[in-house]
């Protein structure tokens, strides 16, 4: 059995995808007497001194976990989970503690206590509406509803193998999906029996398992802080190599290992032996590895008496990059810690602060970069157990990335060297910039070159348009490339007072798009509530740029301003104020709530001081006032079209403007107006010397797509195109790499077939992996045993490419897109649930 009665773990939802390391000024950790027991609860503000405790005698003493995650209202909440040996499932204790004055004991009484069957959790974390656990005893993923209020386990899946042990250990959420890891081993580890390969299942929403693989690791520590981290599409992981040894006993095999998640491929750059072919006096069991910025901390242990219940330690913390790291190379030595007694190794890394913190035998240490704090066991008033770092706003502008705009390799931003945006954290860095005035970005070029999951996390709007006279907003061009921005949430923006001019603080993905901004080829969804801003959307409040390509989903609140009293909501746009729309669609509900209020399925309010124009667009609101523009006083409308609903018409227009916006009774009446990347082509991964299949998505999903014509272009000219038809390209590449491609869009609403000067570009790359080798089997190997049910080691096979013709699909020669059912599995969560 692996020993495990005084790890602790950290959830931390707040993180970007999960991060293990948080972004916070405040370090919230359990301790413990020297017994292990009489839990208790403490903080550390800043760097000030523990204040605890916050709660005591708490039970739990077996293991907690501290995470902290927001509620579908949007709201902070904390939680700690406490497991008992021995008991039916873990208990966690959710806090709704007063922001004001929660280093005050009497912010956190009255917890809500939710009892689980998951037994010895490892990580929680949120996806979408549910929280997901794992747990170590029971090697159970669980997902974790909290409808009506409460709290309540409603889906469960449990990884097993054949003759073999397996428990929890990982879990993490990446751009929709979950990924867990399971430790594997046979007998007793302690007394001849083995770990083989870890084990990485990647899960959808509903915890059914698409695909299993099997890393080089063998065991980790998932309940300590930084035994995992996630950094944009790569998840780092530590692994202990087997048994954790003592005294002069060591495992070779122990390893950080990294993942793309993306295509599930996994190196191992560093290994104990590796590390011990260079430097033999000290043996290392890697613990921990975390991301700090342009850093990377690794944390190595080594036990050094013989006595398992209370062993010496040498702990050393490596300062490293992710490009160093990736090669093999660990960097410098910052800081080596020995001492006589004790448990802890783990890291976390506070962004906010940049601090990194840092769980020593019974002891916390501070790293602010230059000087090392200690915080022991006299002043934590207790044993360090558990810890993570917390925040009172939990919003994406704590996590913050400029490194591609200032960082030693950005790019210039010219068309030729455009920004790249790969991660949340670096859009959340465009916000910033933005909105410390740093610049407008006008004449520079971004891409986006991953999909992003903002998490149900607080944004802040990349601009601001308070009045004529009062604002800041993006004068860059925005390329998606296809690639799409969910899980926004808009709610703490608000009328800021001191304007009185067609206030708004604007709240949606962009806040004010200036003239010569530009936003295309992007699938925005989210949830946005304008708190007294008079205009709302979900992809730009204030537009007076150009909007193009562009699909959202939303469901959007514009309560309104008070003085004067109007609300703007719409899913493009709330207002347009000049400036062209074109070739868009839109999903969702759009509410407006007070005074001169507008609602528009595409756009609230023209305004009247300049003439926006829309073109070739699709209004598919299930709720609002009007399908393309509640307020058209100042706007023309050419070749768009609405979904008619109660109340859903076209609004009067002034004297001298036009519209040719028509009403339809179904989505499938409307032409395809927009086409993105279908993402689960984009995201899998081919096999070099095989064919793969590449798919675009057209929306509206169920609109007919014949007439459509697909033209693709690949860089390299080791890719063959072998065939392409309707809206998917089959190919087939010779070499391994990211290969990059061109697909040209013509004959959708508004540009002809033959238009190929006012066709849609999208730009892409797909990953090709070499083809693994075939191993032949050892019989005498007790590692390659068969399988249980829910392990699949082979990747998942290639899907079928589409197939042209008038039934099946395949687009431009006829009947409904061919994407239009793979498609589905992109319709996100705020569609489906309108839809009911």
């Amino acid at each position: 059995m692996k020993r495990r009665i005084y790890t602790a773990f950290i959830f931390t939802l707040l993180t970007a995808f999960c991060l293990v390391s948080a972004a916070s000024a405040d370090l919230l950790y359990t301790r413990q007497d020297q017994s292990y027991s009489n839990t208790a609860l403490g903080i550390i503000q800043g760097d000030g001194s523990p204040v605890s405790p916050l709660v005591s005698n708490m039970g739990g003493n077996a293991g907690q976990g501290i995470y902290q995650f927001v509620n579908g209202s949007g709201e902070s909440k904390i939680a700690v989970s406490l497991y008992t040996m021995g008991g039916a499932g873990d208990v966690v204790d959710i806090y709704s503690p007063d922001d004001a004055n929660w280093g005050s004991s009497s912010a956190w009484s009255s917890p809500t206590e939710v009892t689980t069957s998951l037994a010895n959790i490892r990580r929680i974390v949120s996806l979408g509406n549910y929280l997901y656990g794992i747990a170590y005893d029971n090697y159970s993923v669980n997902r974790i509803s909290a409808a009506d209020g409460g709290y309540k386990e409603d889906k469960t899946y449990k990884y097993t193998e054949s003759g073999k042990d397996t428990h929890g250990e990982a879990l993490v959420a990446y751009n929709g999906k979950l990924y867990a890891i399971f430790s594997v081993s046979s007998g007793n580890v302690w007394a001849g029996g083995a770990y083989s390969a870890n084990k990485l299942v990647r899960f959808d929403s509903e915890l059914n398992a698409e695909q299993t693989v099997e890393m080089h690791g063998k065991n980790l520590d998932g309940g300590s802080e930084g035994a995992y981290t996630l950094s944009g599409n790569k998840l780092y992981v530590a692994t202990l190599g087997g048994v954790q040894q003592f005294d002069t006993n060591w495992n070779p095999e122990s390893s950080i290992e990294i993942v793309n998640l993306d295509d599930m491929s996994v190196t191992r750059p560093v290994t104990a032996q590796a590390m011990n072919d260079k430097d033999s006096t000290f043996k290392h069991m890697f613990k921990a590895v975390v991301v700090a910025g342009d850093k990377v901390y690794v944390q190595a242990a080594r036990w050094s008496s013989e006595d398992a219940y209370k062993p010496g330690y040498s702990v050393r913390i490596y300062e490293t990059t992710e490009s160093a790291l990736a090669s093999g190379n660990l960097g410098k030595v910052v800081k080596e810690f020995t001492g006589d007694t004790g448990w802890k190794s783990s890291l976390l890394y506070d962004a906010e602060t940049k601090a990194l913190w840092c769980g020593i035998g019974y002891d916390l240490w501070r790293y602010d970069g230059g000087t090392w704090k200690q915080y022991n066991q006299d002043s934590l008033g207790g044993i360090i157990s558990a810890f993570a770092a917390i925040t009172k706003e939990p919003r994406w502008a704590n996590f913050a990335d400029t490194s591609w705009y200032d960082g030693e390799d950005a790019a210039s931003g010219t068309q030729d060297d455009p920004y790249v945006i790969e991660t949340a954290e670096h859009l959340a860095g465009l916000a910033k910039l933005v909105k410390d005035r740093e610049s407008t970005f006008e004449g520079k070029f971004f891409v986006l070159d991953a999909d992003i999951d903002l998490q149900n996390r607080e944004w802040l709007p990349i601009g601001w348009f308070m009045s004529n006279a009062n604002n800041y907003g993006f004068a860059g061009d925005f390329d998606g490339r296809g690639h799409s921005v969910k899980g926004l949430l808009v709610t703490k923006v608000s009328n800021a007072g001191g304007e009185s001019d067609m206030q708004s603080e604007c709240p949606a993905l962009f806040g004010y798009l200036a003239p010569d901004g530009s936003v295309r080829n992007l699938y925005a969804e989210g949830v946005v509530k304008g708190n007294k801003a008079q205009g709302a959307a979900v992809l730009v409040t204030w537009n007076t740029g150009t909007i193009d390509n562009c699909v959202v989903s939303g469901d959007v609140t514009a309560e309104g301003s008070t003085s004067p009293a109007r609300s703007y909501a719409g899913g493009i746009s709330g207002v347009a104020d000049g400036g062209v729309i074109s070739n868009c669609v839109s999903y969702g509900r759009y509410t407006a709530e007070t005074g001169w209020s507008y609602s528009g399925g595409f756009v609230g309010y023209a305004s009247q001081a300049a003439t926006s124009t829309f073109l070739n667009c699709v209004g598919l609101a299930e709720k609002a006032k009007t399908g393309i523009c509640s307020g058209m006083i100042g706007a023309k409308a050419e070749n768009c079209y609405y979904l008619k609903g109660d109340g859903s018409d076209e609004r009067p227009t002034a004297p001298g403007t036009a519209r040719t916006a028509a009403g339809i009774s179904s989505e499938s009446e409307a032409p395809v107006s927009a086409v993105l990347f279908d993402p689960a082509s984009m995201k899998n991964a081919g096999t070099a010397g095989e064919n793969y299949t590449v798919r675009l998505a057209a929306y509206p999903l169920l609109s007919p797509t014949d007439g459509m014509r697909c033209v693709w272009s690949f860089d390299d000219a080791d890719v063959q195109v072998v065939s392409a038809e309707g809206l998917s390209a089959t190919i087939n590449s010779t070499a391994a790499g990211e290969k990059y491609f061109t697909v040209s869009v013509t004959g959708i609403n508004g540009i002809e077939a033959d238009d190929a000067e006012n066709a849609i570009v999208l730009r892409g790359k797909i990953q090709i992996n070499e083809k693994p080798p075939v191993a032949e089997p050892d019989p005498d190997d007790p590692d390659t045993e068969d399988m249980g049910p829910g392990s699949d080691p082979e990747p998942a096979p290639d899907p079928a490419p589409a197939q042209g013709g008038g039934g099946g699909g395949g687009g431009c020669n006829g009947g409904f897109g061919g994407i239009a059912l793979l498609a589905l599995a992109f319709v996100p969560a705020v569609i489906r649930r309108i839809g009911k």
